[in-house]
């Protein structure tokens, strides 16, 4: 007779998606721009973290190692929705409420989406999860100097958008 035994699911991993993982959903939103894509990068990151969660255990920093497949899941998700869709408008959350007044939040939510989807990581990474430049970096496994000028680009991207005052708040607040 074969039991019905469930896996074994190792505490850690526990502990830390019930720690980082409305965190990593706002990440993926910030870079998809849907709900539904967030939660799909999200989960396809924390599966690929479980199946080498003997790598992740060992990791220095593992929010850190968990937090660079789920942005990367993101980014894949935001290019593939790029070819087949639209961005949805963006729903009031945390992130979005420190722009300002609705009509702040909706031109923001706007303007994201008119960045490529590794602009929205970088300026979700930078801005938003408020990641000092090499960590960005490390989490896209790109060097600072391709951190810098996707800040830069996408900045100026928003600066055209959005006009002048709504970006220079943002990045004087750094």
């Amino acid at each position: 007779m074969t039991e019905n035994r469930r896996p074994v699911v190792d505490d850690g991993f526990r502990e830390l998606v019930r720690a980082e993982q409305p965190r990593l959903l706002r990440l993926a939103y910030g870079v998809t721009g849907r709900w539904a894509s967030a939660e799909d990068a999200v989960q396809a990151g924390l599966e690929k973290a479980y199946s080498a969660w003997h790598l992740v255990r060992r990791a220095e920093d593992r929010t850190a190692y968990v937090r660079r497949i789920v942005v990367r899941e993101a980014v894949r998700e935001a290019k593939r929705q790029a070819r087949w869709g639209t961005l949805e408008p963006a729903a009031a959350d945390s992130a979005a409420r420190a722009v300002g007044s609705p009509e702040d939040r909706l031109d923001l939510a706007a303007a994201l989406a008119g960045l490529s989807p590794k602009q929205r990581a970088v300026v979700v990474l930078r801005y938003v999860d408020d990641l000092p430049v090499a960590e960005v970096a490390r989490t896209l496994s790109v060097g600072e100097g391709t951190v810098k000028r996707q800040c830069h680009d996408a900045l100026h991207t928003l600066r055209g958008l959005l006009g002048p005052r709504h970006v220079e708040e943002a990045s004087d607040a750094r």
